[in-house]
């Protein structure tokens, strides 16, 4: 395996090596263009302004139509969470601790459980549905020694409402799970209103 691999490379490098040498031949032949650089003939138009691109939205959806972003991308920062009975179980920012999800362009979710990450997918979010694309998140297993806030319900999740910089989560027979601010507007609205 190792002397075809090494036998292939020596043949691609000969093949560029006699490349160039047909290019420095024309360059430096009687005929050529004194006006035409080495780059030029290297790769036509290399040194030309390259076409500007139009700049990425930075909003939740793709510039392109090849795909879309999901529903829920972002930084979100954990406000209420909420038992299984939809009571307000916790307080984001009351006490110091503080509990943030992050969701991928594809419904990737980063967030913690106490002292240790956990990880998942979203599926598809339609028409305010949504729900884990797997019921099982992989998650560290490094033992927690101090007080954090409790876990969200991800596998509970079957519908969200999004509205300014809120996004909550409710259960199949509508209790609320969670509340998150979006970080990023949040922190956007707090510097308007500070300047």
């Amino acid at each position: 395996m190792t002397i075809a691999v090494s036998h292939f490379f020596i043949l691609a490098l000969k093949g560029v090596a006699a490349t160039f040498a047909g290019i420095l031949l024309v360059a430096n032949s009687s005929s050529a263009d004194p006006q035409l650089s080495l780059f030029d003939l290297l790769k036509p138009g290399l040194l030309e302004a390259e076409v500007e691109r139009p700049p990425l939205d930075p909003g939740y959806s793709a510039p392109y139509e090849k795909f879309s972003f999901h529903a829920l991308v972002g930084t979100w920062w954990a406000k209420t969470l909420y038992d299984t009975a939809g009571t307000a179980l916790w307080h984001g920012g009351e006490d110091g601790d503080r509990l943030v999800m992050r969701v991928g362009p594809f419904g990737e979710i980063s967030t913690t459980h106490e002292c240790n990450m956990l990880k998942g997918k979203f599926g598809s979010a339609e028409e305010g549905a949504v729900a884990l694309a797997s019921p099982y998140m992989s998650m560290t297993r490094m033992a927690c020694w101090d007080n954090y806030p409790p876990s969200v319900s991800f596998e509970r999740i079957a519908r969200f409402e999004r509205e300014g910089l809120e996004l909550r989560f409710f259960d199949k027979d509508g209790l609320p799970i969670a509340t998150y601010y979006n970080a990023h507007a949040l922190k956007a609205a707090l510097d308007d209103i500070l300047q």
